[in-house]
């Protein structure tokens, strides 16, 4: 009984484009090997929703961090918040709207094999790639805590044994960024190899000062990954894995969407409005400094057929940020440090079963420790007693009118779990998978604020302490069946869980605490899918049908009364849609691929209303039907697009061009449906030509994003009532064209 034959397909490969049969032209898409199930298995033989791209796809559309996936993977949104920390990835439109070291993330992050515990770690360089695997929908029972809305696993370059392996990208737009990316792999021994990465990044900055001509969001960037593998024997492999990160910003500057009502902040000079991308600071001293470091050890064992691999790894990651908070020249509020230090350690053992006829398995135990200290020091003037600004930024006001919110919190957690997946195979071509995970989970909360803050009409507090448990069991089922060795159908039903939630706000309460910890968040997803391919496997179709239920869903809100975030179990919400993927290898010379997803995505219950709403527009009793409303940031159309076309000149020199286009329908950005807070349906189509020469080791190209100077803003956010209620803008790295170069070497 082949493999090919008892496990149909499942997520569609976008690899066509990342490998070709000679060193021009590009080939049908054929097995793609993923780690999706915690053993190697061909892309579309896995009753998964994924999405897999290849890294050389992603320098080939120039990617820069995973908030890139979005322009080949439709089911992917972004919330770009004020700094990476407050950003967060979202998938079939769930994704972390509490970003607090207490709440988990609903999409599990995942660096060859070592979960981060951190979202905010994640999003940077995405240099010396093997792959990225896309999850879609719950993936809990092998992927653990945090993946109640998916995961995304990146499969980083692993040494070279046979060969000296030497890669290099250089890059550099008309607009101030420059990229350098190498990497060095060669063997020591025959049993002995390394492989050593690094890149740099500069960027001048996309938002400009109207007055005083600075330009901030600025990026200096520098990182190096190493590895060192070794092969003790033919059944016996250890893999040594560190690296190292340093990001500097002069960010977060965010410009004015709706302009402050309170007439004591000034007019800041500019036109404020949905594409406004123009800032007036007086020169403020905002920036966001982050370090990551960490290191792993893989080692696998061999015997008769089954595996046992154990990863070992431990990471910090610490961040420090000041930002506007007013957006103002005015000095309201002077100082908003942040900072955060997070360190995790993390164990795993699992075993995994040779395909067997009747059962395969995979068995694993897991455990994870974190410990984050996060710190606040605002200082300000309160708006309210403010009497005057004056022409250089400072503020006149009567004593006693400081603001001052200084809180810490630390959080521990400890996470231990035991999972098993068996595939089992009554009959010729079906696959039964049924798989389960139990979780347990210990949380300690410290927290302490040394001062009152009137402003926000809370007292001094602490040091308190907390401590939380909690028991999760997550579990999958499905069902496959092989119509043809290319051609087949899965159903398939799965859970997913998100601990309970520590909202250890500055702001918080006695009150508050008391109520602490959040409800945990749980899904639940049924999907179906149809895997096929045809013509020799070039052309690849994959539809997938999918209806998710969110319960106690873990929700901020901007809560105008206070003038600040609160956080709570929101209720039910659904995420329900369709995703069509389909890769075509017209030809050696073209290739296509194209993916669409319809998002039906939306509350399930009453929130409160937005600022300004009436009864006529449908606030009764200061409340709301939000299942009339919009999901935030979750398109209810999405679709991309690459193709790429390939001339030879000669036996060892071509020319090729490429378009990469993606578009979306409109969305909204508040919880509570402010109409102030959409987007507009907006696309977005860059292009690239380029020579490869020498038989493909030199790759020259020019390029042009956002070829059509489309503008849209990537996140609208409201600022607290210490900042004026001002509304803004976050301003993507591609709001307007830009243009740049790029040379590829390769070895």
């Amino acid at each position: 009984m082949s493999r090919a034959y008892t496990r149909p397909s499942a997520g569609i490969c976008w690899l066509l484009l990342g490998e070709s049969a000679t060193w021009a032209t590009e080939k049908p898409l054929e097995g793609v090997v993923i780690t999706a199930e915690k053993r190697p298995e061909d892309v579309q033989k896995v009753p998964l929703a994924v999405t897999v791209v290849s890294g050389r796809e992603l320098q080939r559309i120039d990617a820069l961090g995973i908030a890139d996936l979005a322009a080949v993977v439709p089911s992917i949104t972004f919330n770009t918040g004020r700094e990476l920390r407050d950003s967060s990835i979202r998938i079939r439109g769930v994704g972390t709207d509490v970003i607090l070291p207490g709440i988990e993330p609903s999409v599990s992050t995942v660096i060859d094999g070592v979960v981060l515990a951190q979202q905010g770690s994640f999003f940077n360089d995405l240099g010396d790639l093997e792959r990225v695997e896309v999850l879609r929908g719950p993936q809990g029972t092998l992927f653990g805590m945090n993946s109640s809305a998916g995961a995304i696993s990146v499969v980083t370059k692993n040494p070279e044994f046979q060969r000296l392996e030497i890669e290099s990208n250089a890059l550099v737009t008309a607009d101030g960024e420059y990229r350098l990316h190498g990497a060095v792999s060669a063997p020591l021994s025959s049993s002995v190899a390394f492989r050593v990465g690094l890149f740099q990044r500069h960027s001048d900055g996309a938002v400009k000062d109207v007055n005083t001509a600075i330009t901030y969001n600025g990026v200096e960037d520098r990182g190096l990954r190493g590895k060192l593998q070794w092969r003790l024997t033919d059944s016996v492999d250890l893999l040594l894995s560190a690296d190292g990160q340093r990001f500097r910003s002069n960010c977060c500057a965010l410009p004015v969407r709706v302009a402050s009502k309170n007439p004591i902040v000034p007019a800041l000079g500019i036109s404020t409005g949905p594409l406004n991308s123009l800032v007036s600071l007086g020169g403020s001293n905002v920036f966001a400094d982050q370090e990551n470091y960490g290191g792993s050890l893989t080692a696998n064992a061999v015997t008769s057929g089954y595996t046992v691999t154990y990863i070992g790894a431990t990471r910090k990651w610490t961040s420090a940020g000041d930002f506007d908070v007013d957006s103002s020249p005015a000095h309201i509020v002077t100082s908003n440090l942040n900072t955060t230090d997070a360190r995790q350690t993390s164990h795993e053992v699992r075993l995994v079963s040779p395909i067997l006829p009747g059962v395969d398995y995979v068995l694993g135990l897991f455990y994870l420790a974190t410990n984050t200290k996060q710190t606040l020091d605002r200082r300000g003037t309160r708006i309210n007693l403010i009497t005057a600004v004056n022409p250089d930024g400072t503020v006149a006001a009567p004593p006693g009118s400081g603001l001052a919110l200084i809180a810490n919190s630390t959080i521990k957690t400890q996470n231990a779990s035991a999972y098993g997946q068996f595939d089992m195979r009554p009959v010729d071509r079906m696959t039964i998978t049924a798989g389960a995970r139990f979780i347990s989970q210990k949380q300690h909360l410290t927290f302490s604020r040394p001062l009152p803050s009137p402003f926000y009409g809370v007292g001094a507090l602490g040091p308190v302490n907390g401590e939380y448990s909690d028991h999760a069991t997550i579990m999958k089922a499905a069902l496959t069946w092989a119509w043809t060795a290319d051609v087949g159908t899965y159903a398939s039903f799965s859970t997913g869980y998100k601990a309970q939630g520590i909202p250890a706000a500055p702001t918080i309460s006695q009150a508050m605490l008391a109520s602490f910890p959040l409800k945990a968040e749980s899904s639940r997803l049924w999907e179906i899918g149809l895997r096929s391919q045809f013509f020799a496997r070039q052309l690849t179709l994959n539809l997938t049908g999918f209806l998710t239920k969110f319960a106690d869903y873990q929700q901020q809100a901007f809560d105008s009364t206070l003038g600040t975030f609160v956080i709570t179990n929101a209720g039910n919400v659904h995420t329900n849609g369709v995703e069509l993927e389909l890769a075509w290898s017209a030809s050696e010379r073209l290739s296509i691929a194209t993916a669409a997803t319809y998002l039906n995505a939306g509350y399930d219950f009453s929130g409160p209303c937005y600022l300004g709403e009436t009864p006529a527009l449908g606030c009764k009793g200061g409340q709301q039907d939000l299942s009339k409303g919009e999901f935030v940031n979750a398109p209810r159309l999405k679709y991309t697009m690459l193709a790429r076309y390939t001339q030879p000149l000669s036996e060892r020199s071509a020319v090729y061009g490429q378009a990469n286009v993606r578009w979306q329908s409109a969305v909204q950005f508040a919880y509570d449906q402010d109409p102030r807070f959409v987007q507009r349906t907006y696309g977005i189509t860059n292009f690239k030509t380029g020579a490869l020469l020498s038989a493909g080791r030199y790759d020259v190209s020019i390029f042009v994003n956002n070829a059509f100077n489309t503008h849209y803003v990537s996140n609208v956010i409201a600022q607290g009532a210490a900042g004026g209620g001002a509304v803004v803008n976050a301003i993507p790295r591609d709001f307007e064209r830009y243009f740049g170069a790029e040379l590829n070497f390769r070895l």
